[in-house]
């Protein structure tokens, strides 16, 4: 099966990259560029890992100095740039996991290639995604914007869907571990089980936030710098016939997606990757969501008055089953205890019900957390659900 063109959106994916391989700025400025560049982007798994921490301390900086403002954010270039810059990169770290090259399309060119696709115009989000899995007219889609505006501005009344149906992950790490091929030729039920959950979990984060390289050598012009607002992106994303990068890389001659087969040139050759090859993710023991959680309850910034003795007191006693929880390669629901651990873990609950009582915030995220995945003190199901 042939090779698909290029895109004007491939270009500048591209583009971006090798501006930041090169640590050139990209036109407008990007948010965060510093702290980006201490995430180690090594096109690895892992560091998705790094980039989610840095999305989720972003959203702290923003509701700390108040500006955690959606539509405010949309319009500033440079925090555009950011996301778009994320998406590109976790973009290409997929497709390198299926040993292929990232190919982007816009808004036009999804309307036509995939009719079946129910896309919002206006949606910043669904203006592009990433084919990943072959070079065929079919291949599989990520629409990697989503995942990052959920960790940015998720919370329980935003909520984001996805453009191919159920509920987007919560960070790059996750949407990609899910596409992965060892993931997706097998059962992923253990990893996605309780994403029904995520909503009351948005919530959650939400409160507590609110009260306390292996690069590759190609380049489609070698010796261009390819600077590329997202204004001058948005300007072709449902319109590829405007394509315009700039003077230093003028795509003048990208031929619209009517007539796209003329396109000759070539990205960067992911097809026999320098990399590791693609090695196998375990199953995520405790979901992603959660982990993240546990993570930011040490950062609450406001001072714990009450139930701090009792919640440092079950906190030993829960970070320690944690920690066995997350060795283990197997899901949450099948690691076994013995009768005396679960005692111990359920006395650790009741100090953490006490804490939350008594107005202990931390407590309470805690407390909600179990609940939401069925550990808590209550019995029945529904009932945990509630209280969570």
């Amino acid at each position: 099966m042939s090779a698909s063109p290029l895109t004007p959106l491939d270009y500048i994916a591209e583009g971006y990259w090798q501006d930041f391989l090169a640590e050139r700025s990209i036109a407008g400025g990007i948010a965060y560029e510093t702290e980006l560049r201490a995430c180690t982007l090594d096109e690895s798994l892992e560091s998705l890992q790094r980039v989610d921490t840095l999305l989720s301390q972003v959203r702290r900086d923003m509701i700390k100095s108040g500006m955690w403002d959606e539509m405010t954010l949309l319009v500033d270039e440079r925090y555009r740039n950011f996301m778009v810059f994320l998406a590109f990169y976790a973009g290409r770290v997929l497709a390198q996991q299926w040993q292929n090259k990232p190919h982007w399309y816009g808004q036009f060119e999804l309307r036509k290639r995939y009719p079946e696709l129910t896309l919002i115009t206006d949606d910043f989000y669904q203006h592009m995604a990433v084919g990943y899995d072959n070079d065929g007219v079919k291949e599989r889609l990520f629409f990697a914007l989503e995942p990052i505006g959920l960790r940015l501005f998720g919370h329980i009344d935003r909520q984001f869907d996805a453009v191919q149906g159920g509920q987007v992950e919560s960070g790059l790490y996750q949407a990609v571990s899910l596409r992965l091929p060892t993931i997706l030729s097998n059962d992923v039920h253990s990893v996605s089980e309780l994403t029904s959950n995520k909503v009351a979990i948005n919530k959650i984060t939400t409160h507590k936030a609110t009260t306390h390289q292996v690069a590759d050598s190609g380049n489609p012009s070698a010796d261009s710098n390819t600077h590329v607002g997202t204004s001058q992106l948005n300007a072709h994303l449902n319109k590829p016939e405007e394509v315009s990068i700039g003077a230093e890389h003028n795509l003048a001659n990208v031929v619209p997606p009517e007539s796209e087969s003329s396109i000759k040139p070539e990205l960067t050759k992911v097809a026999q990757p320098t990399a590791k090859p693609t090695s196998p993710v375990k199953n995520t023991s405790t979901p992603e969501m959660f982990t993240q959680l546990l993570v930011e309850l040490d950062e609450i910034a406001v001072p714990q008055p009450t139930g701090d003795v009792q919640y440092q007191q079950a906190r030993k006693v829960l970070d320690q089953f944690e920690q066995h929880i997350a060795k283990q390669n197997k899901p949450r629901r099948q690691v076994i205890f013995s009768d005396d651990h679960i005692a111990a873990k359920n006395k650790a609950l009741l100090l953490l019900q006490a804490a939350a009582e008594d107005g202990n915030t931390a407590a309470m995220l805690r407390l909600a957390m179990y609940e939401l995945l069925g550990e808590g003190l209550t019995a029945d199901s529904d009932n945990q659900k509630n209280l969570a």
